[in-house]
């Protein structure tokens, strides 16, 4: 349904900043643009907008039990006259100065760059060129934002982003060729153009047209730019990605994607995959968008801004066809939802009851009244005959829409709390996800109030069913499951997606998933090559022992870098007694331990045998462990002195043994590694391990001995391709932009 308010709580705030290979940065100034022709047809049919006729089905017949309808509408229904208002219409755009005479640094490096080096090699080169334009730079297809001061030689190149540390650099062009040196985020700029501490990028100017980017705006309405994250596009593998920082929705038609960007809102035409209008940010302060909901014709708009210590926002509904605030809603509110019919919406807050708005005024019909005072979520049938509210607690409340009294109240079983609410096709049942004492989905039959239970032991995040209401869509447990609606049997299941809020076209055809940080819309038609169901296909057993192993080491690693002291094993009398990897668990009632005895006193024995299971990855028996820190020669990390000065920024730290390497938990023994047998001691196929500059990843089975001496040694200054044996999986499960068309890990190859 893609009417309703899409929310995720608490909203993502991340404006990502990405280095892949060359330069990938996810970041932008995004403003106001025009609608292309993919909107033009909304222009021409928003002079008068008539709303839905309302269904003409007989009401349930009124009870003590059964929600009453009157036949009377109190609601307005009126043609809707917003758009056609002066303050509503666009305005005119400037045209741009004319260029100077003498062209300056920042209009001689405009154009397309083809990638000659990185840090002086060219190996690991992107196969995308670097585009320049006045305003961004584009690198791997993904925008940049840039300021460049001439002033100084080399030229200094800064780029920013939303709450995040800005990138200092330096530029100089020569002839036909262009050298940038950046520093990482947050460090200072670059010395010299030529500078090792940096990262060294050459290029050579291209005879390659300009490619199509997404139309990127050059002000905004109030003339001072709106910062934001930019969008783009990738189509891979039947899945298609923006990335943005939240809650997305298809238009009803499908033809149109909303999706939010930090404090805007991008539009994005399914079909041609690109950007075709931003709507203005937020201008008044109000906080950032925390929802989007589309009216049933498609030409409304809302967007719900919340305030960061609330979670309580003001909903601002746009005409489409302009671009402009048709009507704001001041009251405070967690949600927003139109109605079918294109009559009313409703609003509800964690401080106030639910309430009723015209579509056409703007102006409340009523306010409906709960014993809780207020309403955190809630749901319209599809005949827009009836309201269901949840005030928080066990009980759910429904309201008669056309006289905004209260009809019949159930309260779920086992104190159980409702944490989404959808209608079923008949009107006359309600499925409710519910956690508490249980994870499942129920049905209520609003008649009886009688309650039963459809699907067991599922965390659901979000719900919705098809337009022509054959399927159900859920999303839980990193899955998205497409249910017949009828049987609830699957029809397809898609793996490895964030926790997300969901719709699905008109058409049955495409899955808008969106999470904290992108939307992926997956195309139903050309995900599965196979008649095999699941996407991706289910892993083999040796695959699923990689994926447990990898989220296994995942978990300990960022628990142990996350430590305020995890470097230093116990000390008595200037030697270790007791193991670094007691501090994981110290906090843990269950397990007890006395730092001044040695890990083998009595004292100490049942904190031995209370290993966790994240210690041992499967990998070895009783109270042994095979997470173990990298020492011996020039390594890391020192029994005694604890974590060392590194120079090689990716020095090899926490690694995974063999199981025969393992050793006693609580032992303050580690893994010393062999420089003549380097491989002495660890898993032959590989072994996941973590590094001192916190990336996460699988060492090659392949690595050879020489290259895995000098991935052991902290100071050697060795020149490795790193990336050749080293398979990063810090953003496995998390980042599906990175690897769509192959999300199973190589780790074995």
């Amino acid at each position: 349904m893609s009417n309703r308010f899409h929310s995720l709580h608490p909203s993502g705030l991340l404006a990502r900043i990405l280095f892949v290979g060359l330069l990938s940065l996810a970041l932008g100034c995004p403003q106001p643009i025009d609608l292309d022709e993919s909107n033009s047809k909304l222009k021409q049919d928003s002079a008068t907008e008539q709303p839905n006729e309302t269904t003409s089905e007989t009401p349930p017949t009124p009870t003590s039990e059964t929600p009453q309808v009157s036949e009377e509408s109190k609601l307005d229904s009126s043609t809707d006259q917003a758009s056609s208002s002066p303050s509503m219409q666009e305005k005119p755009t400037e045209t741009n100065p004319k260029p100077e005479e003498k062209q300056s640094l920042k209009q001689q490096i405009i154009g397309v760059w083809d990638p000659l080096s990185l840090n002086g090699k060219k190996e690991h080169l992107p196969d995308e060129s670097l585009e320049i334009t006045e305003q961004f730079i584009f690198s791997d297809g993904i925008p940049a934002t840039y300021e460049l001061d001439e002033s100084v030689e080399p030229a200094h190149i800064t780029l920013s982003a939303p709450d995040k540390p800005s990138i200092l650099g330096l530029l100089k062009l020569t002839g036909d060729t262009l050298k940038i040196t950046v520093a990482d985020p947050g460090s200072p700029r670059p010395t010299e153009i030529n500078d090792e501490n940096g990262r060294r990028l050459e290029f050579r100017r291209s005879d390659k047209a300009p490619s199509a980017k997404p139309p990127m705006p050059t002000e905004s309405s109030s003339g001072s730019p709106d910062r934001s994250q930019s969008s783009v596009m990738l189509g891979r593998g039947g899945v298609s990605v923006i990335v943005t920082s939240g809650a997305a929705a298809f238009r009803p038609d499908g033809k149109i994607v909303a999706a939010k960007m930090i404090d805007q809102v991008i539009l994005w035409d399914v079909e041609k995959q690109r950007q075709i209008a931003l709507l203005p940010g937020d201008t008044e302060g109000a906080g950032l968008i925390s929802g989007i909901s589309w009216s049933s014709n498609g030409k409304r708009l809302a967007v719900l801004r919340e305030d960061p210590e609330t979670f309580e926002g003001a909903a601002y509904i746009y005409d489409v066809a302009t671009m402009q605030v048709a009507t704001k809603i001041d009251h405070k509110c967690v949600y927003l939802d139109f109605s079918p019919d294109g009559r009313f919406f409703a609003t509800g807050s964690y401080r106030n009851d639910a309430q009723l708005w015209s579509t056409t005024t703007g102006k409340e019909v009523f306010t409906l009244k709960s014993q809780a005072n207020r309403s955190q979520r809630g749901a319209i049938s599809d005949d827009s005959k009836f309201f269901a509210s949840s005030p928080g607690s066990d009980q759910i409340e429904i309201f008669a829409t056309h006289t905004g009294q209260k009809v019949a109240e159930v309260t779920l079983p086992e104190k159980l709390m409702p944490q989404q609410l959808l209608f079923k096709p008949d009107n006359k049942h309600l499925l409710v996800t519910v956690f508490g004492n249980k994870n499942a989905l129920l049905e209520v039959d609003l008649a009886t109030k009688e309650t039963s239970t459809l699907l067991n032991d599922i965390q659901i995040d979000d719900m919705v069913y098809s337009k022509d209401k054959t399927l159900l869509v859920i999303t839980a447990n990193h899955e998205i499951k497409i249910l017949d609606a009828k049987t609830l049997d699957e029809v397809q299941v898609i793996r490895y997606v964030d926790n997300s809020s969901i719709d699905i076209s008109p058409d049955n055809r495409y899955v808008l998933s969106a999470s904290s940080e992108y939307a992926l819309i997956y195309d139903r038609e050309n995900l599965n090559p196979t008649s095999e169901k699941h996407w991706p296909p289910s892993p083999t057993p040796q695959q699923q022992k990689w994926l447990d192993k990898s989220q296994e080491f995942s978990s300990v690693s960022l628990y142990v870098q996350n430590l305020i002291q995890p470097h230093r094993n116990f000390f008595k009398d200037g030697k270790p007694i007791l193991s670094w990897r007691i501090r994981a668990h110290q906090y843990d009632d269950q397990i007890k331990y006395d730092e001044k005895e040695p890990w083998d006193a009595p004292a100490n024995a049942k904190a031995l045998a209370s290993i966790a299971d994240g210690f041992n990855l499967g990998e070895s028996d009783g109270n042994k462990t095979v997470i173990q820190f990298v020492t011996g020669p020039d390594a890391a990390w020192d029994e005694i002195k604890g974590m060392l000065p590194v120079k090689d920024p990716s020095t090899l730290w926490l690694v995974e043994t063999s199981k025969e390497s393992a050793v006693p938990w609580t032992e303050p023994k580690d893994f010393q590694y062999d420089p003549n047998d380097p491989w002495k001691g660890l898993p032959r196929e590989g072994f996941f391990a973590l590094t001192n500059d916190k990336k996460r990843g699988f060492v090659s089975g392949d690595t050879p001995p020489e290259v895995l001496n000098a991935m052991f040694t902290a100071n050697g200054g060795e020149e490795i391709d790193f990336d050749k044996w080293f398979i990063s999986t810090s953003d496995y499960l998390i980042d599906p932009v990175k690897d769509i068309k192959n999300p199973m890990p190589p780790f074995s190859r």
